[in-house]
């Protein structure tokens, strides 16, 4: 997970293991408080998709086997709170 300079926010996730698994993004991890109803518009890079008014927690479809996804988030709402950039420079992504 990375902040980006619009305020838009990269999202990666890695499925490391033989078999299928479902992603999982929490907003708390990019700083969003889980409690302030913000709503975040997701679109996964390489296929396009797209997940609009998306509240509290990303779970994508299941991942192949060593397998991504990368999406890129955009913040539609989100009433009385700011977010705090969290420094994940030593994480990539999510391995799951």
């Amino acid at each position: 997970m990375r902040h980006l300079e619009n305020g838009d926010i990269a999202v990666a996730m890695f499925n490391m293991t033989d078999s299928e698994k479902s992603g999982f993004f929490p907003f708390v991890a990019a700083g969003i408080n889980s409690s302030c109803s913000c709503v975040l518009d997701f679109c996964e890079l390489y296929t396009d998709e797209k997940m609009f008014e998306v509240r509290d927690e990303l779970v994508t479809e299941p991942i192949p086997p060593h397998g991504c996804k990368i999406y890129r988030a955009e913040v539609r709402h989100c009433p009385a709170q700011k977010i705090t950039v969290v420094d994940t420079t030593a994480a990539g992504g999510t391995a799951l």
